[in-house]
């Protein structure tokens, strides 16, 4: 997953390589990194005896949820980490504003931990975010004003990540004085930490999927910086409304009209524009169940 990672995040492709053949060859080497999921699996076997171990002890099961948080390997959690990192430089507190921060960081005013902290965040998770399976939607990277005031408003000393990390030491503690009493202390320690080490890696596939799409949007996005420059399309955006078989023939047929080709794939959207509220439930027959408000 890594050398995937540097893959995605260093390897630009000429802007002439075809959308399709891009798509191809990230998507191969993703689905060379899925067999290697088949090792959660004594992951799952440990957490399963776990739960099995206490399933007669009162008020285990809360305990039991909160030992599977803050795995590591998991992304999400990681990416919690580095935050809380950054939030806690001396600098970034010293900086007020998003202009400030990107100021600098033009500048190159910060230290070099700092900005090697920074960029390595950007590197791993700058592509994270809301709706981000979708190509269209633009990164962390892209928007780090945002990025600031997101991680601005973590508290240094009493955040999410803390809590966590705090309530699973303590599920831990009261985990393990049950088991002693069981007379299972070394069964648990062992499937505790084969749970801890090994099960946050199921988010992974996930995690890696966003980083193939990322560099899908890359490419397409300076694909599309071309086909502006040509008059072809009116913005980068519009490419996002082009399949990968018309981008793809577009970049060997320069005669091809790529806005008639937006205008009609949009056209199913905009007849459809004007209804607010979708309907949630639809059964079997097509009939739209609406509940009583």
């Amino acid at each position: 997953t890594n050398a995937l990672l540097e893959h995605c995040h260093n390897h630009r492709y000429p802007d002439d390589k075809p959308m399709v053949e891009v798509y191809d060859e990230l998507t191969q080497i993703y689905e060379a990194v899925l067999p290697q999921v088949g090792g959660l699996i004594s992951g799952l076997i440990s957490k399963a005896l776990l739960h099995r171990m206490f399933r007669n002890c009162e008020g285990s099961e809360d305990n039991l949820i909160n030992l599977s948080m803050d795995l590591n390997g998991n992304p999400t959690s990681e990416m919690g980490h580095f935050m809380v990192r950054l939030v806690s430089c001396p600098e970034f507190q010293e900086t007020g504003t998003s202009e400030e921060f990107l100021k600098k960081l033009n500048e190159g005013s910060f230290s070099h931990e700092f900005t090697s902290l920074y960029s390595d965040f950007l590197k791993r998770f700058g592509c994270r975010g809301a709706r981000e399976i979708d190509v269209a939607t633009p990164r962390m990277y892209e928007k780090q004003d945002e990025l600031f005031g997101t991680i601005k408003q973590i508290d240094v000393k009493k955040n999410q990540i803390i809590s966590v990390r705090e309530r699973r030491d303590k599920a831990y503690q009261e985990l393990l004085s049950l088991a002693r009493e069981m007379g299972k202390e070394k069964s648990f320690v062992h499937h505790a930490s084969v749970m801890q080490g090994v099960l946050g890696y199921r988010e992974h596939p996930k995690y890696m999927l966003v980083v193939v799409t990322d560099a899908c949007r890359r490419h397409a996005l300076q694909v599309a910086k071309g086909f502006v420059a040509k008059g072809r399309l009116e913005n980068v955006n519009q490419i996002f409304s082009l399949t990968m078989d018309q981008i793809s023939k577009a970049q060997k047929d320069e005669a091809l009209d790529l806005l008639a080709l937006v205008r009609a794939n949009l056209k199913p959207v905009e007849e459809v524009r004007h209804v607010k509220n979708w309907p949630v439930l639809i059964d079997s027959r097509g009939k739209i169940i609406r509940g009583k408000r």
